[in-house]
């Protein structure tokens, strides 16, 4: 979807094609073109660069920990769920051009990160008693 928002389109004529879950949320008429502002492009993607990486490494510890039946590591994995939870939230707030389908992918991810945490807490929890 950033390759899709970085493109600038001529006239709307690839607008009227586009369906309306890849409109911006609020504004759904045809007609309109959005691009994406180059300028901001550069941090969007570092964010989600960033994204990616605090993922993987708390995908690591949390397998770790588990397998481990160790809390560190599973703490260190619920911190770094904190920080994906917060850059999901900014992909779902704030991030310069928010599509409906960005909100749908982002709010869906919030609800997994949080499922997630609640696991994480519930197991730290058995592994200390």
């Amino acid at each position: 979807m950033v390759m899709y928002k970085s493109k600038s389109h001529s006239e709307g004529s690839l607008q009227a094609q586009v369906p309306c879950l890849l409109r911006p949320a609020p504004l759904c008429s045809p007609g309109q073109v959005f691009t994406y502002p180059h300028g901001y492009l550069v941090l969007d993607l570092a964010l989600l660069s960033l994204m990616g990486i605090l993922e993987a490494a708390q995908l690591y510890l949390g397998a770790k920990g588990n397998l481990l039946e160790a809390e560190a590591p599973l703490a260190a994995s619920l911190v770094l769920t904190l920080g994906d939870a917060l850059l999901t939230v900014y992909f779902l707030l704030w991030q310069t051009l928010v599509l409906r389908a960005d909100s749908v992918l982002s709010a869906t991810l919030l609800a997994l990160h949080s499922l997630e945490a609640v696991l994480q807490v519930v197991a730290i929890a058995a592994f200390v008693s």
